[in-house]
């Protein structure tokens, strides 16, 4: 068997065992193709650029280059020698549909070949980026037998499309503010991590159930990869925050390490989300637990379940039986120590509630009322006014609300 045969025969079994597409170039022709499909998938054109590409880059020679092509591809480079080359992929990382890659394929690398190359994505079984690397690698060696180790890659953009994707960019960022569709504001971030800080726990029921405009960032194509990756950063977050509020920067780190460990051993999406939202609340909770750290476990067990509770009717009876207390000694302990009554401080936390629905939700005043346990709507305004000293509806028209005071204050 020639060499030309064997190579043959030893990139046929890399292609059966990666399933990544590649060709090799000799002379600037193809030499060799995987697949070998009937269409033409590696076009001249598609060829040329790459070449153009790799030499454009400057680089010493003998370097490999992988590309990460927008949206989630992997291309790799590689120069043998003067005259052959090595084009690796497209790879992909996960799946994806047509429109997720149509507006790819649509770009001047693929103006020869972008049906065969979409069916060709389409049909593949994603790579992960140390398997693609790793078979890369391999298939640098069995040219030529030069060794090529993953630290040795040059990771890039394709100069070609900079500024394709700087014109791509600034479209994308039109259309998303056209259509709303934009990242999540600042300020949504911002009181979460305030409502976290200050170890309020209905602050953060409420912006839990606040309609939020925009979308999360787009950290993997990957759905999985995504929510993990989400999922570290509201941990982040959330530990940042935790801090601020007063809480043990050991601690805090700690809490957030064993949450993403948790996290880790999960494959459910939904379960994903839940230990998120679980976490956000624990962070919550541990900030309120040092800001009381004068009151009693007692006191402080009430309080806990109070904030865990207020869309509730909240009764002293199931306090009392929560605490192994009678009602009378837990409702003189619990005023020694906070200085109000029980029953007070259960309004006092619904009211917070409910005021931070009121502004940063469209829930209509009824809906919230029901949802704190207030069935009867003028016992509700009259509580939320005692707190206050405004009613729901001003409180939802800071412009009403506003012009009320100051003739109050004028009388």
């Amino acid at each position: 068997m020639g060499r030309d045969a064997e190579r043959k025969e030893r990139y046929e079994r890399l292609f059966g065992a990666v399933n990544i597409p590649f060709c090799i170039l000799e002379e600037g022709r193809i030499a060799l193709q995987f697949p070998g499909l009937e269409e033409e998938l590696f076009t001249k054109r598609f060829t040329e650029i790459c070449l153009w590409d790799l030499k454009a880059q400057g680089l010493k020679p003998n370097t490999p280059v992988v590309h990460f092509l927008k949206p989630g591809f992997f291309l790799g480079l590689y120069q043998f020698s003067r005259k052959a080359h090595l084009i690796f992929g497209p790879s992909i990382p996960g799946r994806y549909s047509w429109t997720d890659i149509a507006p790819w394929l649509d770009s001047a690398l693929y103006t020869d070949n972008s049906r065969a190359m979409g069916r060709l994505l389409l049909s593949l079984e994603p790579v992960s980026a140390a398997k693609y690397i790793n078979s890369f690698c391999l298939a640098v060696y069995l040219y030529d037998g030069c060794m090529v180790r993953p630290e040795d890659i040059y990771m890039k953009q394709p100069l070609l499309f900079q500024t394709e994707t700087r014109g791509s960019l600034a479209s994308y960022i039109v259309e998303s503010r056209e259509s709303f569709g934009f990242h999540t504001p600042q300020s949504y971030e911002n009181q979460m991590s305030e409502a976290i800080r200050q170890g309020k726990t209905g602050m953060l029921k409420a912006l839990m159930h606040q309609p939020v405009t925009g979308r999360l960032g787009v950290l993997s194509f990957n759905p999985e990869r995504q929510a993990r990756y989400m999922f570290a950063t509201v941990a982040s977050v959330a530990a940042r925050s935790a801090m601020r509020g007063g809480m043990n920067y050991e601690a805090a780190c700690s809490m957030a390490d064993i949450y993403c460990q948790r996290m880790d051993s999960m494959t459910d999406l939904n379960k994903i989300e839940e230990l998120s939202v679980q976490m956000l609340f624990d962070f919550c909770q541990e900030v309120a637990r040092k800001k009381h750290s004068n009151y009693s476990y007692l006191v402080q067990t009430c309080c806990d379940y109070i904030q865990k509770h207020t869309h509730e009717k909240i009764y002293l009876r199931d306090l009392a039986e929560l605490c192994n207390y009678s009602e009378r000694r837990l409702s003189k302990k619990f005023y020694q120590e906070t200085g109000i009554r029980i029953v007070d401080y259960i309004h006092r936390e619904k009211m917070e509630e409910a005021r931070l629905l009121l502004q940063h939700s469209n829930y209509a005043i009824n809906e919230i009322g029901s949802f704190l346990g207030y069935g009867n709507q003028s016992y509700f305004t009259r509580k939320f006014k005692e707190i206050y000293g405004e009613t729901p509806f001003e409180i939802r028209r800071p412009q009403v609300g506003s012009r009320r005071k100051k003739e109050r204050e004028a009388r």
